[in-house]
């Protein structure tokens, strides 16, 4: 993963080995891509599965699984460690928010239920946490605020090979269940990666859709009750995976995959 540091730095996170270890590794690069400074962070067991996310005092969150339970590492622009803990509740396939007060929301499968929404405190202490059963076949994908101060959590909904789809469920401030409902069945062969509120109402969905006998990068747009607003033709001439997306200015985004249409 790499993300822009709000001083104009790189950080990337990567994995390796290093005479003879695997280790995972944090290293900091300079805009015109000089190598700054690293530090290790973790052994083979350890794998970092999010992007890092920065606090408003640049301050980096760092997120992933060791030995199988989710972590979440602060960390100094100089690479010290502020906080780190180890959610033992918690596995994979985790999204995750900061707050304005510095604390961490995370929505993660559970081991012991199918997905939890945790609110994690300013120094990594667990605050609430909340397990949700959306049924069977469904997997959390991601989740985003609402305009009242709950949650909307997208899912994948998933039986078999390319028989997949995406769902919704609509959480209150207090954490309460307001409504699941479907938003593509599972005969589109639809899979959602992320979602990202939007400035002017209701949230981009991001993701790829089996078509053709080919996967493509594919986007949608959905209101406050997931209600879809529009579908973009999915594109890509060869095997497109969607991934993410950066929000620009406006409505506005980039999409970003991974494809094997190079030269094409």
């Amino acid at each position: 993963y790499i993300a822009l540091t709000p001083n104009g730095e790189f950080l990337v996170s990567r994995r390796g080995n290093v005479n003879g270890n695997v280790e995972n590794q944090l290293v900091w690069y300079a805009e015109n891509g000089t190598y700054i400074r690293h530090i290790f962070a973790g052994d083979i067991n350890t794998h970092i599965e999010h992007k890092p996310l920065f606090f408003a005092n640049g301050d980096a969150l760092i997120a992933g699984i060791t030995d199988g339970d989710l972590f979440l590492t602060r960390i100094t622009d100089a690479g010290s460690i502020v906080w780190h803990t180890v959610n033992e509740d918690l596995g994979m396939r985790e999204t995750i928010r900061l707050q304005a007060d510095d604390s961490v929301v995370v929505l993660a499968r559970g081991h012991n239920s199918p997905m939890v929404l945790t609110h994690i405190a300013p120094g990594g202490v667990v605050l609430d946490a909340r397990a949700y059963d959306p049924g069977p076949q469904n997997y959390p994908a991601s989740f985003a605020p609402t305009d009242d101060g709950g949650w909307l959590i997208l899912l994948n909904k998933y039986a078999a090979y390319l028989h997949r789809g995406i769902g919704a469920l609509r959480v209150n401030a207090n954490g309460d269940t307001l409504w699941h409902r479907e938003i593509l069945p599972m005969e589109t062969a639809y899979a959602a990666f992320g979602m990202e509120q939007l400035p002017n109402g209701g949230y981009i969905v991001h993701g790829d859709r089996y078509t053709g006998g080919q996967y493509d990068l594919s986007a949608l747009r959905i209101d406050d009750e997931a209600n879809i607003l529009w579908e973009g033709i999915p594109y890509g001439p060869g095997h497109d995976r969607g991934r993410s997306i950066v929000m620009l200015p406006g409505a506005d985004f980039a999409h970003f995959g991974t494809t094997s249409s190079y030269g094409a």
